[in-house]
Parts: structure tokens; C-alpha cells; sequence
């Protein structure tokens, strides 16, 4: 029986599935302070839309962030739903970049 109340793969799989977007928006604060001001032409729009999608998949690795914890303290289910959501961020970028 664990002794944790968060093993759970719900939980696991609500966390990794918040937290990459919460980093990318961090990310994209953090380089795009002043600089989204203009408005976007057509060409510019396509770039911003793939720096984004790439600012996602950095995002996606704050899920080891979450994994790494879980794993030592043997949280088996919460590191099974972490895991689960990092696939689910992998199929949605694999998606996009055949589209």
C-alpha cells in the first residue's frame, strides 16, 4: 500500500498535461516581452505559429520536472499519468508538424 494520497494516474496525467503549457507560456514571456506589439503579416503569423509550436516541445520537457519526484519517492500510478501526458504532448506535435 503506498503511502501517498497524489499516486493517483489522474493526478499524474492532470500535472504533465498543465504543466507544458504553463513553461511555454513562461518561455514565450520571457522572449516576446515588447516584441509582439505590431501586428502580424501572413509570413510573420506562419513563424511565430512554428516558434511557438517549438517553444511547446521545450515545454514538454517540464514534465521530467514532475516525473523525476514521483519516480523517487515511487509514486508508480502519478509517474504512469505523467508519462501518459508527455506521449499525449509527443502525438499532438507529431500531428501538427504531418499537417
Amino acid at each position: 500500500m503506498n503511502k501517498y494520497t497524489l499516486d493517483n494516474f489522474w493526478y499524474g496525467l492532470v500535472v504533465g498535461v498543465i504543466f507544458p503549457p504553463i513553461t511555454a507560456y513562461i518561455i514565450l514571456l520571457i522572449t516576446f516581452t515588447n516584441k509582439l506589439s505590431f501586428d502580424l503579416s501572413g509570413e510573420m503569423y506562419s513563424y511565430v505559429t512554428d516558434y511557438i509550436v517549438s517553444v511547446f516541445k521545450l515545454g514538454c520537457l517540464s514534465n521530467l520536472l514532475a516525473f523525476l519526484p514521483c519516480f523517487y519517492f515511487k509514486m508508480n500510478a502519478a509517474s504512469k499519468g505523467i508519462m501518459a501526458a508527455t506521449f499525449l504532448c509527443f502525438f499532438s506535435v507529431l500531428i501538427y508538424s504531418f499537417i
